[in-house]
């Protein structure tokens, strides 16, 4: 359950490319109750928004939302959600995809900046202080501005 969505998977998805839902699957359950297994007893995903589980989930099943557009943005909400479950072949993809993006000038290169220091990441960083420089101050947005702390 993400905010008061209700997703219905099965386990294996999950579990097959996240260790941390493979270990929470792996735990006893007390009897008669399995978390997730039905409506009344979902599993909570705390701290996560709607549109960045689906974001998630495009990845994770692509064949399930193909339409979605893959910008920064979309690529940012895959790392994070990859980061806290722990889904290596999706932060590895989405870090790659961040870089490769990171050079155009139609990318936030505020939000590249911002992933950079909270993923630690110098090399986005200065692709994305570079791209940024070379835009009009009269270009950059209040919340782009706001993001990179001007």
């Amino acid at each position: 359950q993400v905010e008061n969505t209700l997703y219905k998977l099965h386990q294996d998805f999950l579990t097959r490319s996240s260790e941390f839902f493979n270990n929470m699957f792996q735990l006893p359950q007390p009897a008669g109750i399995v978390n997730g297994s039905i409506d009344g007893c979902p599993i909570p995903l705390p701290d996560i928004t709607i549109h960045e589980f689906d974001n998630f989930l495009s990845w994770l099943l692509p064949t399930m939302s193909p339409s979605v557009e893959r910008n920064v943005k979309y690529w940012a909400d895959v790392l994070r959600i990859s980061d806290i479950y722990v889904v290596d072949r999706a932060k590895q993809e989405a870090k790659r995809e961040i870089r490769n993006r990171a050079h155009y000038l139609g990318e936030s290169p505020a939000l590249v900046m911002s992933l950079a220091l909270q993923y630690e990441c110098r090399e986005w960083y200065e692709i994305a202080f570079r791209v940024f420089l070379h835009r009009s101050v009269l270009d950059i947005s209040r919340d782009e501005a706001e993001e990179v702390g001007m």
